[in-house]
């Protein structure tokens, strides 16, 4: 398995002393999905696979327009029903720290 690269982010602000590049080491990320709904009082995403398969235990990175939050997935729910694994075809809930949007994407991070 290749070891992902690093590649630049974005222009960091150094105190005021102007633009610094910065670099963070990212891994490999693999576009899954995307989320459908998101229910405010549960903190949970529904979210579509759209292609490949996803485990509990699994890093996912959810990134929209104003989202871009990455957790690891302790549980993955179809119906009510607790899962160990969804693939290509499954909607499934899950529960995430922070607020995401309709149509924000859902990448598996690959380790």
């Amino acid at each position: 398995t290749p070891s992902p690269s690093p590649r630049p982010l974005k222009w960091g602000e150094d105190k005021g002393e102007g633009k610094v590049l910065y670099w963070r080491f990212t891994m490999e990320e693999i576009k899954i999905g995307r989320v459908t709904h998101y229910y405010t009082h549960l903190g949970v995403a529904a979210i579509d696979i759209l292609d490949g398969i996803i485990r509990v235990g699994d890093t996912m990175h959810i990134k929209g327009h104003t989202t871009d939050m990455t957790q690891k997935l302790e549980s993955i729910e179809v119906e009510h029903e607790h899962i160990e694994e969804a693939s290509a075809g499954q909607t499934i809930g899950v529960k995430v720290r922070e607020h995401v949007r309709v149509n924000d994407t859902v990448y598996k991070v690959v380790e």
